[in-house]
């Protein structure tokens, strides 16, 4: 498997919302459109709610965007939000960017 460029993100659920991008990370990040293949859709279950997830092995486009530039700092600031539900992972996106992405933490996610 490749290795990921450290900085670039892929995202696709409540990440796409640029307000609360910017409660997370604390400044704008401009979302570039992308998606990936090879996912199903799921959902994660919190104590405070459904979330929406991606599980390997489906066979759905995932649509969604790229975050460019994130600092090492700002990467913990995405994992510390996305809690033990999801885990961070390796993926390349349809316009052959490799980045990371947050997938359901598997004994989280229902179908």
């Amino acid at each position: 498997m490749f290795e990921p460029d450290s900085h670039i993100l892929f995202v696709y659920g409540t990440l796409l919302d640029e307000t609360k991008r910017f409660e997370i990370f604390g400044r704008e990040l401009a979302l570039v459109p992308d998606s990936i293949e090879g996912y199903g859709r799921s959902q994660v279950v919190g104590t405070d709610g459904v979330y929406p997830t991606i599980v390997p092995g489906g066979t759905e486009v995932i649509e969604g965007g790229l975050l460019y530039g994130l600092t090492d700092a700002e990467m913990r600031l995405g994992d510390a939000y996305e809690t033990h539900l999801y885990i961070r992972q390796a993926v390349q996106t349809r316009n052959g960017k490799h980045a990371w992405t947050y997938i359901g933490y598997p004994e989280s996610y229902w179908w």
